[in-house]
């Protein structure tokens, strides 16, 4: 409406020239309603903007996105990064947060004053400023060099903002990312999205707090062997100190201990985080409740199971990154038990269910219910079903999937008999 305003009162001779980043249908008419017979010039071809662009998706949990932008920020080696969020208020949070860490950030948002917002793009531009926080309003316009990656904490409106965004990386024939932290209600979301814009992107599980220090121990590692082959000129005197550091001491012992005091200051210790598995191709996040057996022997060594069972219920499911290991680590402790009393575990959306040997259940329970300073949140009850037979052949298949009985949730009336409002379907173990 502004530019149709401005060409109005333009006198009908003129020279009209056109610029745009993308070239959206509705730019495309004003073009052809304003000029006439125009010449089309164009900087980069159509798509060829992402060539450069390494995209990656992660699937997390929403209490987990400053954690996981931590962890991604740790790995990107002091390099230029900025960071995409919905609302200034957002913006103003994250950059707290993350100087809080340790990290150089400033949030840029509508709301900013024209003098600062120059004063944070000059920060950003000359280094002072590593992470920058900015809103999509904000961002129009932003043309800063050498920004290493983008990260879209929150998710794009559509597929042309998230080109938009991307597009700050990758620029004059730099390398660049596109990092999309999608939350796990949003993975169908984030895919469409990813399909709409044209984007192959590669999900992967958020880097771990031992893999970022892996990853930095490697960096660091690297750094000094580079630092050691390249050739340097020592004088007299710094020959000397190391001859006589060496005098008397076990060698491998003074250079650990060089070693271990050149290495980079952290801004802060990576984060735990509990990462969801990437999604499916073709499938959403909410595929319902998924069956694993404890025992963690190959199938065909599995021995078959007879012993009554009884079912327990735990307040833990895939949304807030449940997964069968951690259930069976935490049923064990918690109960004083070892997997072999312990049958299947069915993980839901919001609760898992495992089954215990009906033999020492009565004891499992009551162990179960004492307070817990690790994991105070979780509960550990009876699920209420009655005992149950596991027949020889119902936990001796190999584990190679499992298919719903076909039948769809009714989301319009809840299923009163799940606990916590799971709706999950049942399994079926392929026989």
């Amino acid at each position: 409406d502004e530019l149709e305003a401005i060409l109005a009162v333009m006198p009908g001779e003129r020279r009209t020239h056109l610029v745009s980043a993308t070239f959206p249908a509705q730019v495309q008419k004003l073009a052809e309603t304003y000029q006439d017979n125009p010449l089309h010039v164009e900087g980069t071809r159509l798509g060829d903007a992402n060539a450069d662009i390494e995209h990656v998706a992660h699937l997390i949990h929403p209490r987990d996105r400053v954690s996981a932008l931590i962890n991604i920020l740790l790995l990107a080696d002091a390099q230029r990064t900025l960071v995409f969020v919905r609302t200034r208020a957002e913006a103003a949070q994250v950059a707290n947060s993350l100087e809080e860490a340790g990290f150089t950030a400033a949030p840029l948002s509508g709301d900013l004053a024209q003098p600062q917002r120059t004063r944070t793009l000059n920060a950003f531009r000359n280094g002072a400023v590593k992470t920058l926080i900015a809103t999509d309003v904000a961002s129009r316009g932003l043309d800063v060099p050498d920004v290493a990656a983008v990260v879209h904490m929150s998710l794009p409106m559509n597929a042309l903002v998230y080109t938009h965004r991307s597009g700050r990386t990758g620029r004059a024939g730099n390398k660049g990312r596109s990092i999309l932290l999608a939350p796990i209600a949003g993975a169908r979301r984030a895919r469409r999205l990813l399909a709409e814009a044209g984007i192959e992107s590669e999900w992967r599980e958020i880097p771990s707090a031992n893999a970022v220090r892996k990853q930095l121990k490697k960096r660091a590692r690297r750094h000094l062997n580079k630092a050691l082959t390249a050739e340097q000129s020592f004088d007299e005197g710094e020959l000397e100190y190391a001859q006589r550091l060496l005098e008397g001491q076990d060698a491998a012992k003074v250079v650990a201990a060089l070693v271990k005091r050149c290495q980079p200051d952290r801004h802060c210790e990576p984060q735990i985080v509990s990462s969801p598995p990437p999604p499916r191709s073709g499938r959403d996040d909410r595929r319902g409740p998924r069956r694993y057996e404890s025992d963690d022997r190959r199938p065909n060594d599995r021995g078959r199971n007879t012993q009554p069972m009884t079912r327990f219920q735990i307040n833990w499911g895939l949304h807030d990154g449940a997964n069968p290991g951690p259930i069976l680590a935490l049923v064990c402790r918690r109960g004083n038990i070892d997997r072999s009393v312990i049958g299947a575990i069915d993980v839901g959306a919001t609760s898992s269910t495992i089954e215990i040997a009906t033999s020492i259940a009565t004891r499992f329970e009551s162990d179960a219910r004492r307070p817990d300073p690790r994991n105070p949140n979780l509960r550990i009850t009876r699920d209420g079903s009655a005992l149950r037979l596991l027949k020889a052949n119902g936990h001796s298949g190999n584990g190679s999937g499992y298919k719903t009985n076909g039948s769809k949730p009714n989301r319009s009336k809840p299923n009163r008999s799940k606990p916590n409002g799971s709706k999950g379907n049942r399994f079926k173990k392929r026989r």
